[in-house]
């Protein structure tokens, strides 16, 4: 990163000193306006660089709706579908599948799967409580950090992949997995 003396002022690349600081950077072109997101602090192995506001709302078309239900309605006693209702806004939904006794939402940085079983109860982890309150664990059975949490009668896992979403981020994504309407 070689800084430029102009004017007797010292400027910066805006795209390295962010990448330094693995901070995302944002361009407006509307307003001309840069601006560099503070990163947040990364922990159980999960590296990324999102903080916890940057959520927006998931919009599932109502295809996707009738997927999901329909994933859901393979298993017994699964008749009411659930979904994360946000995600980061640089992520985006893939896809929804049934596989062994678990359903699982596919986005670019992040998996959901919802399951009657809490296959965190083997593994030594850290308890935390989310923001409405919701007792959850973290826990790390392999590269990846995942955090568990009881909802109503079944159990959902949180994971980033690609290691790209901080755990504050899961977390706040974990408050708004909720019943599909």
């Amino acid at each position: 990163m070689a800084p430029i003396v102009y004017n007797d002022s010292t400027y910066l690349p805006v795209r390295a000193l962010s990448e330094a600081l693995k901070a995302s950077v944002n361009y407006n072109s509307h307003t001309g306006v840069i601006t560099i997101d503070t990163p947040s602090t990364p922990n159980n192995g999960n590296t990324g660089n999102h903080t916890g506001t940057d959520l927006v709302a998931v919009t599932y078309s109502s295809s996707q709706i009738q997927a999901i239900k329909g994933e859901f309605a393979k298993f017994d006693g699964f008749t009411t579908a659930y979904a994360p209702m946000q995600a980061a806004k640089n992520d985006s939904f893939q896809k929804v599948a049934a596989g062994g006794d678990s359903v699982k939402f596919t986005f670019n940085h992040m998996n959901v799967e919802i399951s009657p079983r809490d296959y965190s109860f083997e593994y030594d982890g850290k308890n935390v409580t989310l923001s409405n309150g919701v007792q959850a664990k973290w826990y790390t059975p392999s590269d990846i950090a995942m955090l568990t949490f009881k909802l109503d009668d079944r159990f959902v896992t949180l994971y980033s992949q690609d290691h790209s979403l901080s755990n504050t981020q899961l977390e706040n994504v974990a408050v708004a997995v909720a019943k599909l309407k």
